[in-house]
């Protein structure tokens, strides 16, 4: 629903109206915005002795219908030939405001279930669980989403045949690596690649590697 407005919109009522009517027949209808759907405008009626602004929902012809006292004024009547103008009101200026917040998501979802903003006013509160937090820094506008849940397909023990099994005490936890008999072991961070180095001479038949875990 959108309020319409444009510049020097006025017409005369073509009878008079008392502080119930909420049909109000006028001379012209031209120079007022086009509503369409659920569109709305608001009109100030200035009669005499009172002006009141009044809300219109709908144009047929030449004849408003309209929502009475709005915007802290009183419903009043009027004579016909009173002038009926579009003018900037508190009401026109809140719903335009409001209007040009409109261009953002309604409805979000997550493929199954959907999120509807009941308002302009909405809020959409982001939690997490299973390990992972959400917090945010409204300076600068972000939302950082983190976890410590172990990803999917990752080994979490390491076994050797007849050897007790190395097991992830935490998704922080680290595996070292530690070579004897005078073998090596290299790491390249750059290249992700580890590297176990065995001199060919005199290597004994009961070399090993053996491995422990850093805590």
């Amino acid at each position: 629903m959108a309020v319409k407005y444009t510049n020097n919109a006025f017409s005369t009522l073509s009878s008079a109206i008392n502080n119930s009517t909420t049909s109000i027949a006028v001379a012209s209808v031209a120079t007022f915005p086009t509503l369409g759907g659920s569109d709305h405008m608001y009109l100030t009626v200035v009669a005499t002795h009172t002006t009141e602004i009044v809300k219109v929902t709908n144009v047929a012809g030449t004849t408003l219908t309209v929502v009475r006292a709005q915007d802290g004024t009183t419903a009043s009547s009027a004579a016909s030939g009173d002038r009926i103008e579009l003018r900037i009101t508190t009401a026109m200026l809140a719903d335009a405001i409001a209007d040009s917040n409109a261009d953002a998501f309604k409805n979000i979802t997550d493929g199954t279930n959907v999120i509807v903003a009941d308002s302009t006013s909405d809020t959409l509160t982001i939690t997490g669980s299973g390990g992972t937090t959400v917090t945010n820094t409204p300076g600068t506008d972000t939302i950082n989403i983190s976890s410590t849940t172990v990803p999917d397909n990752i080994f979490k023990t390491i076994a050797v045949s007849g050897q007790s099994d190395i097991v992830a005490d935490a998704t922080t936890d680290t595996l070292t690596l530690v070579g004897s008999g005078g073998t090596t072991i290299t790491t390249n961070a750059g290249t992700d690649t580890l590297t176990i180095d065995t001199p060919t001479g005199g290597v004994s038949a009961g070399f090993s590697i053996a491995m422990s875990i850093a805590l």
